[in-house]
């Protein structure tokens, strides 16, 4: 098993659109790594106007961890 952790307020730092390209560098220079899956704790917030949850569809994540805000999106 292998995890990448990035502990942070989500509304206090940036989103996930800072540390996704991040993930995909790792993912693509890292030989054996191409096959794990993105798993993004994302809309555990009290701000709703935050777009992580977004960001994590987008990127490909196959779960989305704490996804408490995602009734307030569209």
């Amino acid at each position: 098993m292998v995890g990448l952790d990035f502990v942070l307020k989500e509304d206090k730092f940036d989103g996930l659109e800072r540390f996704d390209p991040i993930i995909n560098r790792v993912l693509e220079e890292v030989p054996g790594l191409l096959h794990l899956k993105k798993v993004y704790h994302a809309g555990q917030t009290s701000c709703h106007l935050t777009n992580n949850i977004d960001i994590a569809i987008k990127a490909g994540s196959v779960r989305i961890g704490h996804g408490i805000n995602i009734l307030q999106r569209p």
